[in-house]
């Protein structure tokens, strides 16, 4: 039997070299393809190499950096991650190409925070999220440039509310940690929903460290397992549910205080972010003709300011506080600073900031040396790309290990010492070019919005309490430097004593 002249036998032929000369050249074009990813470590099918991250992954992942190169690609769960491991890397990526690493993973879990629609966890890089973004930077600004309320007041009068606690020990060891996470949660509160807490006992103030209290637990425990292997989500529906129903909850507390706002809300008087995000967003939406623009979405908005910024700040002050005591040297030369630019009859301001180069230095320092925030919220890649010479496909999850970065000894030299003077050049002046290297607050389109009132925060934080109080470890204990992995780098509990300044 013949087909257009050919026989049926020789078409077979030519189909079978054919289809195996495509299949032949697809292999062999994944293969070239493969060898231009990012090298890595091997992992098991189904889980990657999360059997080989321990309890510390990210020091364990600064060293397959040591091993593979500062871009490497490993595998959480069934999900290609490249790992970005130091600073040079980090900006090449975060700025230079920065459009295309500006993605969100389509994390199960951050479909359910905010309905997936704020800014911190919106997987969408888009006209709408910049839209937003920019209605926060400028809620932040309107907030931090009403001279009517002035921000540092508030951020001072819970200060002293803490150090009045922590002097109450009357030198006895305590663990400060519980009184800052108050101190911190307090001033929180009050720039988010314009209340002074008269009470701890404060119900809504309550609900909102609760909230805060769960959602960390939560993902100390692990989080939610389908984020990085989907596959598992019809096992993990009871953790989902578990998930859902903290973030509900969590959504109450903003609904009725969005509520009473807007019943109460006067453009020419705005009382805390709530109020400045009502602005912004009305000016905005006049500007852009957005009609879409739900005010609901301040619900999500607030939510994200109180997340941003409880957990650093808190977890600053917890480091600031042992290393401190620590270092008694070192304490001795901040608060000698303290008392030559501002001295012991009035409070610190902003503007003192520029005069002490030293505190500056020594902040620096413990962001540094703590890493409290170990790996940055991950990123995903919203296109095909290069980086370092290697390819990195659209959609790739993306970590940046801000503990290696933050401990690369061709940067610091000795990173595991602590020495603010690392960054003090011969005049006693800020060295800016190794400052910008400490990225604490993140770099990039999805740098931390709340980033200036943070810093704020620490610097005031730390000033005060240094002007009250002298901190000292209990004498015969040695204290734990090593922080404890989670949502932040927490020290272990440890406890300190506390006596007023002369």
């Amino acid at each position: 039997m013949d087909l257009f002249g050919f026989e049926l036998s020789e078409v077979r032929v030519f189909l079978i070299i054919f289809i195996g000369t495509a299949i032949l050249m697809r292999v062999v074009m994944y293969f070239l393809w493969a060898r231009t990813l990012p090298p890595g470590p091997m992992g098991l099918p189904i889980i990657g190499n999360l059997h080989q991250l321990g309890k510390n992954p990210h020091k364990t992942m600064a060293s397959f950096a040591r091993k593979y190169g500062n871009v490497y690609m490993i595998h959480f769960g069934s999900r290609p991650t490249v790992v970005l491991s130091d600073y040079e890397t980090v900006r090449e990526a975060m700025i230079k190409h920065g459009d295309d690493f500006a993605g969100r993973p389509d994390f199960q879990s951050f479909q359910y925070i905010n309905e997936g629609k704020g800014v911190a966890f919106s997987p969408h890089y888009d006209a709408r999220w910049k839209l937003l973004r920019k209605i926060m930077v400028n809620a932040a600004r309107l907030l931090v440039n009403d001279k009517k309320r002035p921000i540092d007041a508030n951020i001072l009068d819970e200060c002293d509310t803490l150090i009045k606690e922590l002097l109450s020990t009357n030198g006895q060891p305590i663990d400060p940690r519980i009184p800052i996470k108050m101190c911190v949660g307090s001033i929180i509160f009050t720039l988010v929903f314009g209340e002074s807490i008269a009470s701890r006992e404060d119900q809504d103030f309550k609900d909102m460290i609760e909230s805060s209290r769960k959602f960390t637990a939560f993902q100390a425990s692990g989080g939610n397992i389908a984020d990085i292997m989907p596959w598992t989500k019809i096992f993990t529906k009871k953790r989902l549910q578990e998930f859902i129903e903290l973030i509900d909850e969590n959504q109450k507390l903003h609904q009725r205080k969005h509520k009473e706002h807007v019943l109460t809300y006067n453009q020419e008087d705005l009382r805390d972010i709530t109020d400045a995000l009502i602005k912004a967003s009305r000016d905005v939406r006049k500007i852009e003709n957005m009609v879409d623009l739900d005010e609901r979405f301040i619900l999500t908005l607030t939510g994200e300011f109180i997340g941003a910024g409880f957990n650093t700040v808190s977890t600053f002050m917890h480091w600031a506080v042992l290393y401190m005591a620590s270092y008694p040297k070192i304490q001795s030369k901040v608060h000698a600073e303290i008392s030559a630019v501002i001295g012991d009859g009035r409070q610190p301001q902003i503007g003192d900031k520029i005069n002490m180069k030293y505190t500056e230095a020594c902040i620096l320092e413990i962001n540094r040396k703590s890493s409290l925030t170990p790996m940055a919220l991950p990123h995903a890649t919203t296109c095909d790309t290069t980086l370092n010479g290697y390819t990195i496909p659209a959609k790739t999850l993306t970590f940046i290990n801000l503990w290696a970065l933050h401990h690369d000894e061709t940067t610091w030299g000795d990173p595991e010492n602590f020495r603010p003077e690392r960054f003090l050049d011969k005049d006693g002046e800020i060295i800016q070019e190794l400052a910008e290297k400490v990225v604490a607050f993140g770099l990039g389109r999805r740098r931390c919005l709340g980033e200036f009132i943070a810093k704020l925060e620490l610097f005031l934080l730390l000033t005060r309490t240094l002007q009250r109080c002298e901190f000292a470890i209990p004498e015969g204990v040695t204290p734990n430097m090593e922080g404890v992995y989670g949502l932040a780098l927490d020290p272990a509990p440890f406890d300190v004593t506390i006596t007023p300044r002369d």
